[in-house]
């Protein structure tokens, strides 16, 4: 049988953790880097795990849900450009490819729509309200 959403076991990396990776490969992930910044110094960070696949970013709700369990990636594509998508458990997923410049407001959007996490506000306190 076939399921949606993300199938492999998080493994969560602390923020910090993430951002020095990304900051080592340099300028071809900045987007990706400026992103897990907003996170680090976000009141949302408590509510989000982040990790890798490749060098992709996988960001998921925090603490990690059962398997299969929706995830967001982003990831860099083309010349320069971002792509969010989300993998959803429903296989209704979703995914928008940017500028760079466009990373960090369209990952918040992402994490709001998705998982009713925002940057300032951390996780919406009730769950059902999405």
């Amino acid at each position: 049988m076939k399921t949606a959403g993300f199938p492999y076991p998080a493994k969560p990396r602390p923020w910090s953790q993430l951002r020095d990776e990304y900051k080592a490969m340099g300028e071809p992930v900045a987007p990706i880097l400026a992103i897990i910044e907003s996170v680090a110094s976000s009141t949302a960070a408590e509510s989000l795990a982040g990790f890798t696949s490749m060098a992709d970013l996988i960001v998921i709700e925090s603490p990690p849900p059962a398997l299969p369990y929706d995830a967001v990636a982003v990831r860099m594509r083309d010349v320069g450009r971002v792509e969010i998508e989300h993998l959803s458990v429903t296989g209704r997923n979703d995914r928008i490819t940017r500028e760079p410049e466009a990373a960090v407001p369209l990952f918040w959007r992402f994490m709001t729509e998705k998982f009713g996490v925002s940057p300032g506000a951390g996780r919406r306190a009730d769950p059902e309200a999405r």
